[in-house]
């Protein structure tokens, strides 16, 4: 990560010859805090997962390229069930952990599951999941090196 350096105004001086140092410190603040957060890259849903309500299921890069965030609440569409280690959805290269990433989930009625992320980016579940019922993503993170 970058180091911060910035130019401070001096407090007090009455003109405003220090109003472009306030903003150009506000500026590599913003810089630092962005830098190594990608674009969200929507998931690839399982033929039995629909997008489900809120945001779409995505990934991002986080933490200058060295964590993957997770987001969003796919469901299982009406008519069908999910079962333990079928695809829920696969992340896209370059988003994949190193190995093997399990997780805790929480679904619809409040109950927990695994989340078993795998190399090759399938996400599965640990348990079973029925129709209409959603797993929530959010937050869901892991390092990427």
């Amino acid at each position: 990560m970058p180091l911060l350096s910035l130019v401070l105004p001096e407090v007090g001086k009455p003109d405003r010859t220090e109003d472009p140092k306030v903003t150009t410190a506000l500026v590599a603040i913003q810089t630092v805090i962005n830098a190594g957060i990608g674009a969200w890259t929507t998931i690839t849903l399982g033929a039995k997962v629909e997008a489900g309500s809120l945001q779409l299921p995505a990934a991002r890069v986080e933490g200058n390229s060295a964590v993957a965030r997770l987001r969003g609440r796919p469901q299982v569409k009406a008519g069908e069930e999910l079962k333990a280690g079928e695809t829920l959805g696969t992340i896209s290269a370059g988003l994949r952990p190193p190995s093997i990433v399990e997780a805790t989930g929480v679904v619809s009625s409040g109950a927990s599951l695994r989340v078993i992320i795998a190399a090759t980016g399938v996400i599965t579940l640990g348990a079973a999941m029925a129709a209409e019922v959603h797993v929530t993503l959010d937050s869901l993170t892991y390092n990427l090196n």
